[in-house]
């Protein structure tokens, strides 16, 4: 169709619209998670005491991160509010966006401009590309960051050193400015062993090689430098604790990822059927491309599961690639005649694609009928949102029934980011379960206005704090000795009452329960509620 040749002509733009109309309506509405937390409350107090170097959170050094990220984060909330979540998300977005166009540009300098755009739009709508945003905010920085460093440092490698190779480092150092060396491990040294096993291996690679690694590392190490120089005992002591975490923390087995494809979400399917390496070696244009892309994803999934420590969003690098080998297989289908497909072939596309029309047939559907109208109310916006989904779902489905596999690709994608810009805010508004939530925004101001000090007793969570709008210093206490604050009326938040030593305490204080918090948005049966985000107020006056 005239539509799609014209977006065809315009990738970057393609890229930036859909990932906006993807993220952004969500931005302002999905809960808080804890490692937002620790990034938003130490970009807030970046900004209130001015200290960008020494990484603070709730005032206590925080060192486990680097700070590239947290900079970018007050920036925002310096120009839009740093109480606006929608503002301090929006780097985030931004990545997503910077990582789909640089999957774009560096397919199609193997590829061409077409399967590059493919490889870009599968990048941005691939599951964990856009989870981690919420669920862990360094890891898109760093691996974003890599990834312009690695386009910049390919095209290096066919010029003499200069402007390339310097924005090659610069970008590898943003990278390891954001999360250490977890990109360099998990995206760079499996890009270099299979560039070096498909295309060269001479001495002016492995210069330039030595170049862009050992400059990128020694410019992004400066933060760590100057950490470790100003505060030495605290500094060893993170980085004592987390690199014990990688051998004794979430220690999963060898073979924990080998289903790394499902993290890819929709394209689970042909993620699957791009990695069958003797169905496809034989069927793509670009063959050396494509044993690349191969050898980079498998690469990337050795290396990772060769470290204890596992999570299922470690394998988010792995998407990068592996987005960049699943356009294969999508070019392969859009590439080749309707009747030229056997039935063994047409199994795996009919499933996709008809996995995925009957969701976006069905979703809005079932969106207005099961859901209350209070978290998805009927606005002329959201019936226009709906119909649209519904229409692109219906086209995905003729695309199907028609074998126009280069129509259905595109009308899947665009329904996917509209059924994503649906079901995001709404996910957030149906979780709202919990009978007993109460915010703890306002009680920050209130003890300002009554002079009462806040202090906490066993621990607080960080969404506890972020949500408080300020620092709440912990009360030294143990089961021998507490050192009570020289005031005559304070204020205690506490996450476990059976730890509050109620009998001591009260020898010196009038105790008295003035709240109890509670930012589960979980019903308190189900298992997704978490005690840590419970916690109570008592305020004690001196007798």
């Amino acid at each position: 169709m005239r539509l799609i040749r014209r977006i065809e002509d315009y990738p970057l733009l393609t890229i930036i619209i859909l990932t906006a109309v993807m993220l952004l309506p969500s931005l302002g509405e999905l809960k808080v998670t804890i490692m937002e937390a620790r990034n938003f409350i130490s970009a807030r107090e970046m900004l209130m005491h001015d200290n960008w170097i020494m990484t603070t959170m709730n005032e206590v050094a925080r060192y486990q991160k680097p700070p590239l990220p947290t900079w970018l984060t007050a920036l925002a909330g310096l120009i839009f509010g740093i109480e606006q979540v929608w503002a301090l998300r929006l780097p985030t977005v931004i990545m997503v966006a910077l990582l789909g166009i640089y999957v774009h540009l560096f397919s199609k300098e193997f590829v061409g401009r077409r399967l590059g755009l493919i490889n870009g739009l599968i990048a941005i709508t691939s599951f964990y590309v856009f989870a981690i945003i919420f669920e862990a905010p360094w890891d898109i920085y760093a691996h974003t960051f890599m990834l312009i460093g690695i386009y910049h440092f390919y095209k290096a490698l066919s010029e003499p050193l200069g402007k390339r190779m310097i924005y090659a480092v610069f970008f590898l150092a943003c990278s390891f400015l954001s999360k250490g060396p977890i990109a360099v491990y998990a995206l760079l040294l499996p890009f270099i062993f299979a560039y070096c096993w498909v295309y060269q291996r001479n001495m002016d690679v492995v210069k330039k090689i030595a170049v862009f690694i050992l400059g990128g590392v020694a410019i992004g190490s400066w933060w760590f430098i100057y950490v470790r120089l100003a505060d030495a005992e605290t500094f060893m002591q993170v980085a004592t604790q987390e690199t014990s975490n990688w051998t004794s923390y979430q220690v999963k087995p060898i073979y924990y990822y080998w289903s790394f494809f499902t993290q890819s979400g929709m394209w689970t399917i042909p993620a699957l059927m791009s990695l069958i390496y003797p169905l496809m070696v034989r069927r793509v244009e670009n063959r050396k491309a494509y044993q690349f892309s191969f050898i980079w994803t498998l690469g990337a999934v050795v290396l990772l599961s060769l470290v204890p420590e596992k999570k299922s969003r470690y394998l988010m690098p792995v998407l990068i690639p592996l987005a960049m080998n699943t356009g294969f297989y999508i070019h392969y289908l859009l590439g080749k005649s309707h009747a030229s497909f056997s039935k063994k072939e047409m199994v795996p596309i009919i499933v996709h694609y008809g996995i995925l029309a009957g969701v976006f047939i069905l979703t809005p559907i079932a969106a207005f009928v099961l859901v209350d109208s209070d978290a998805l109310p009927v606005t002329f916006e959201n019936l226009v949102l709906c119909i649209t989904i519904w229409g692109f779902g219906i086209l995905t489905l003729m695309g199907i029934i028609r074998k126009d596999f280069y129509n259905s690709f595109y009308w899947s994608v665009f329904s996917f980011v509209l059924l994503l810009s649906l079901l995001l805010p709404l996910f957030n508004r149906l979780q709202h379960k919990n009978p007993n939530f109460k915010s703890i925004k306002g009680l920050n101001k209130q003890v300002q206005v009554e002079n009462t000090p806040m202090f906490y007793w066993d621990r607080l969570s960080p969404e506890m704090i972020w949500e408080y709008g300020g620092s709440i210093p912990k009360l030294n206490n143990n089961s021998q000795n507490i050192e009570f604050p020289i005031n005559d009326k304070f204020g205690i938040l506490l996450t476990d009452k059976e730890n509050f030593d109620i009998a001591l305490v009260k020898e010196k204080y009038n105790v008295t329960l003035k709240n109890r918090y509670d930012l589960n948005v979980a019903s308190p049966d189900a298992r997704r509620y978490r005690k840590r985000l419970v916690t109570y107020y008592y305020l004690l006056e001196k007798k």
